[in-house]
């Protein structure tokens, strides 16, 4: 090898104890198959390659945080941070909850408190929802002051039981007067 061939040799590469550094310009070829240690570890190399795009989307990741055109990695408690919209084509599944395209219909574009056709209801700020036209009730309990007051429907009766048996005086207030359904006056 001339002096020539050597000085053009050593602007590509120089070789120093246990490093070999390469310089701009060198090109190493790896044939298929061939495996380097890297730290101890094998990385094998194919034909199919790591292209430099697909590098670049591995540069500086932070695992379980998503960045713009960055691969995705999770943490070590499989979360992600930072994601701004997901796109699903098929179901969305935890555990053995499943929600597919209808589903999540009928939870998209809701208003609080409105009852719409096909659509979830949800309670308003008041823990308010108006416009139902026929609901099917087999029970209802609720509360009536201090007192608990069970309504049920059924077999073509109203059973009201846990009335109050005196008269509270509040305007409107249900009571039983010797098991009649009343309502108070008022004072």
């Amino acid at each position: 090898m001339s002096d020539t061939e050597k000085l053009c040799l050593e602007t590509l590469y120089d070789l120093r104890e246990d490093r070999l550094n390469l310089h701009d310009g060198f090109v190493l070829n790896i044939d298929d198959g061939a495996v380097i240690n890297l730290d101890g570890a094998p990385v094998t190399f194919s034909t199919d390659g790591l292209s430099i795009q697909e590098a670049a989307y591995l540069a500086g990741v932070t695992a379980g945080e998503a960045a713009g055109s960055k691969a995705v990695v999770l943490d070590a408690s499989k979360d992600i941070a930072t994601i701004r919209n997901v796109t699903i084509s098929g179901s969305l599944i935890n555990g053995a909850v499943s929600l597919d395209a209808t589903d999540l219909a009928k939870i998209d574009g809701i208003t609080n408190g409105v009852v719409v056709a096909n659509k979830a209801v949800v309670v308003d700020a008041n823990k308010d929802a108006g416009d139902f036209r026929n609901v099917k009730v087999l029970g209802l309990d609720f509360e009536c002051g201090a007192t608990d007051v069970t309504f049920r429907v059924g077999e073509g009766k109203l059973i009201v039981s846990n009335l109050p048996e005196a008269d509270p005086e509040v305007a409107g207030a249900l009571f039983s007067d010797g098991g009649v359904l009343t309502i108070s006056a008022g004072v």
